[in-house]
């Protein structure tokens, strides 16, 4: 579980990403100079004002665009989209904090470069430490013998570094950089608590979130940045015309960093929680903060452990490795690999989401590229596909309590601004959320008419609180703060839909099929009836609604409020649209037959009834898995023309083994890892035709897709009670062992196998409970006890 490198990192996406929760790192673990570029998860720019995002006359403009879609007046549609769209206004992004330098002295004043030798960095994905390690000599002296380790305590809420080395240190330059940053204060402070160290200091610098490309230039957070440097022996100092520290005659110094934004607490008390969460973690010492750190972020590391081939540890440098293995035909090297990722992207999920993290994790997860924020998709919370693959690997892989802060951000900031949409947007009770969203809970229709209505992003959303309770079955937190996010949900789509005289069944819309773009007579339209997503998305929401209200209704006997709406769900249910297959064999995306803009899309929305939702499977569903599969293989046709992005190759992985059709989804895990894969193990996404950008940009989404999809691959629960294992295992994986996945139903797995075919699995469930099991045509019914070990071969 350790990722090594062989020379330190010269652009961000070459460094190792640390993270609580709150702020993040990404440490470069240069020599001479190092660079640690900081972000936080408040970060943001712009501000609130749903007045102005949400049109007053947006329902009845809605209400004339229904009665042009039925005539399939898509022209028409469009242009009113304009006098009905949200306007951007101080939408605002996450956005870089801050740039720390640690630049030696020595080197920039000495005529003779010293000579670097024995230099390894790695960041260890069991513990959240990083760790660089070198050697240096200069005009023949002795080499000395130089160490940095970092972490970001979530628990003690700081960043931390220590610099040792075997002789007395170069002196250094410290330095904070960005924009908005101002120096507040810098002092010399009281030492005495910490005996073996001479020299300490603060540093307090204001911060300001503003930019003008996605806002206004005057809006945003406002925060503070505060250090506390500690040396052993040595001077400190600082620069006031260069706002540096200056470190001399050190034998080793440890800098400490905290951050606090007023998105989180009283902007009148930030410095002083600032400086006070400095000085108690000053007072802990290195040894303990370290230790508190382990104690804090391994346990959820620990709780899954994969293996895949014969190659237990991976310990290769990582940039060559990517480099190699897009010509390798070696599979143990690349199960190597693969295992490794696995871990890594459940270890992104955990640094960037923790139970108490102010906001969930926004499109790069808690970590900021300075790519994404300068182009125009902005660093937020795209609700279209990439916060919901965010956090797809947290039930399966054990890291459920990830999902705390997307549960209250929900229930706290995007359903009250939720209402506002539903009623002044379509004049519908419940609540609803589009595209995107931001800190502040931004749900209104998008600024561009290609890109909305789109009213079900927040319902596509909720289906992971709704797995969170099918896997841990908190039957309290269900019925108090799940249910009435779904409830809600359910009543404005039940409201949304609607009958035309004449048709078999209910519709919906006009609306998007993200971010697609179909075309009628030479022209290019979005907004039709009942997209095959829409109705995806509503059928998936009708169903869990129907199974919590049955479980609320045990809880609470007494209370029918939530029984009216099921009964007329139950009705609709029976009335949506089913799935159609187009005359080319593909699965349609519209209930219509115009072509698409472009065929090979990285969107494949239409395709979520084969995962997440598993409304289409080969077993029960046949005809329509064929078609999903056709869909698939015309969207890759030719494969230079596909729009290869991150989470669009992860979709296809997820597909594919839903497919059951495991070495079809090991084709495009290996695709990943030779066009996606950057040299520090981070999924990069292209400029493409449809996502133009400067630069590659760093979307999470890649990563923990490539993690659920590999947990996918070898476990499976299409529903309550029903369990496969090794669904779709690839013929390269013919020997491996998976521990602690968990499935819905409180239930958790380890899963051994060997030539191909399964040895043994072991499941200890929380409850008394009857369970289905499948494995390659068998079906075994197995009685569990609560807490009880069953050990299964087949």
């Amino acid at each position: 579980m350790k990722i090594n490198m062989d020379k330190p990192a010269t652009r961000w996406a070459e460094g190792f990403p640390l993270g609580n929760g709150f702020f993040g790192a990404m440490v470069y673990g240069g020599t001479y100079d190092e660079t640690v570029d900081l972000s936080a998860s408040t970060w943001f720019s712009g501000n609130s004002d749903w007045d102005n995002n949400c049109p007053d006359t947006g329902a009845e403009v809605f209400s004339k665009m229904r009665k042009e879609a039925i005539n399939n007046n898509f022209s028409v549609v469009r242009e009113l989209t304009a006098d009905y769209m949200g306007s951007r206004l101080n939408y605002g992004t996450n956005l870089p904090l801050a740039q720390l330098k640690i630049t030696d002295i020595n080197k920039l004043t000495s005529e003779n470069e010293r000579t670097n030798e024995g230099y390894n960095r790695s960041l260890d994905l069991q513990t959240g430490l990083c760790s660089v390690d070198w050697q240096n000599s200069q005009d023949g002296n002795t080499a000395q013998i130089n160490r940095r380790e970092y972490f970001v305590s979530h628990v003690d809420r700081v960043i931390a570094m220590r610099v040792v080395g075997s002789n007395m240190l170069p002196d250094m330059e410290i330095s904070l950089s960005g924009e908005g940053l101002r120096t507040l204060s810098f002092s010399n402070t009281d030492i005495t608590y910490m005996p073996d160290y001479s020299a300490s200091c603060n540093l307090i610098v204001g911060a300001s979130a503003r930019e003008s490309m996605h806002s206004d230039g005057t809006t945003g957070a406002n925060g503070i940045i505060s250090i506390k440097i500690l040396s052993k022996d040595g001077q400190i100092s600082f620069d006031n015309k260069c706002n540096n520290i200056m470190l001399s005659d050190s034998r080793e110094c440890i800098l400490l960093l905290t951050f606090a934004s007023d998105l989180e607490q009283n902007s009148e008390l930030l410095q002083t929680f600032c400086t006070n969460t400095l000085d108690q973690a000053a007072k802990l010492g290195w040894k303990k903060l370290l230790t508190r750190h382990i104690e804090d972020f391994s346990p959820a590391m620990e709780r899954v452990h994969l293996k895949l081939g014969r190659i237990a540890d991976w310990n290769k440098p990582a940039d060559k490795s990517v480099h190699e293995l897009a010509a390798s035909t070696d599979e143990d090297e690349k199960q190597g690999l693969t295992a490794l990722l696995f871990q890594f992207g459940r270890y992104l999920l955990h640094s960037s989401s923790r139970s108490d993290s102010p906001l969930p994790a926004h499109l790069q997860g808690i970590w900021n590229d300075s790519v994404a924020s300068r182009i125009g998709w902005t660093c937020d919370m795209h609700l279209d596909i990439n916060t919901q693959m965010n956090y797809w690997p947290a039930e399966i892989t054990a890291l459920s309590e990830s999902t705390d802060p997307l549960l209250d951000w929900i229930e706290n900031i995007l359903v009250p601004s939720g209402h506002i949409t539903a009623r002044k947007c379509y004049g519908l009770d419940g609540w609803a959320a589009e595209l995107v969203s931001n800190a502040w809970g931004f749900s209104a229709p998008y600024w561009s008419p290609n890109l909305s209505p789109c009213p079900t992003g927040g319902a596509w959303l909720i289906q992971q609180l709704w797995q969170r309770y099918l896997f841990n079955q908190d039957d309290q937190e269900l019925q108090n703060r799940i249910m009435p996010i779904i409830y809600e949900a359910a009543l404005f789509l039940s409201q949304y839909l609607f009958e035309i005289p004449g048709e078999p069944y209910l519709q919906s819309g006009p609306s998007i099929s993200p971010e697609n773009t179909f075309v009628v007579d030479g022209g290019s339209y979005q907004a039709s009836l009942s997209p095959v997503y829409e109705i995806a998305v509503i059928r998936d929401i009708f169903q869990s609604y129907l199974e919590a209200s049955k479980v609320s209704a045990i809880l609470e006997p007494g209370d029918d409020r939530y029984q009216k709406l099921a009964h007329t769900i139950e009705q609709q249910l029976e009335k949506l649209p089913p799935y159609r297959i187009a005359e080319d064999g593909t699965l349609s995306e519209w209930s219509h037959d115009y072509p698409a803009a472009d065929s090979q899309h990285r969107h494949t929305s239409h395709l979520l009834g084969l995962y997440p939702y598993m409304q289409i499977t080969p077993e029960e569903t046949p005809e329509l898995a064929a078609a999903a599969q056709a869909t698939i293989d015309k969207r890759l046709t030719p494969a230079d023309n596909w729009e290869d992005t991150g989470w669009s190759r992860s979709l296809l992985m997820l597909y594919s083994a839903s497919l059951k059709k495991g070495n079809q989804a090991y084709e495009h895990i290996n695709s990943m890892l030779s066009n996606l894969l950057q040299e520090a193990l981070l999924v990069k996404h292209p400029p493409t035709r449809g996502a133009p950008a400067f630069d590659d940009v760093y979307e999470m989404d890649g990563n923990t897709g490539l993690t659920t999809c590999i947990a996918h691959m070898l476990l499976q629960s299409p529903e309550r009670g029903v369990i496969e294992l090794l669904p779709a295992l690839p013929t390269a994986w013919q020997e491996g062992s998976v521990s602690g996945l968990r499935a819905a139903g409180g239930l958790e797995f380890d899963i051994e196998w060997e030539n191909g075919c399964l040895q043994h699995a072991e499941i200890v469930s929380r409850c008394d409970q009857k369970i289905r099991v499948l494995y390659n045509g068998n079906v075994v019914m197995v009685e569990l006890d609560a807490g009880l070990l069953y050990t299964l071969r087949l």
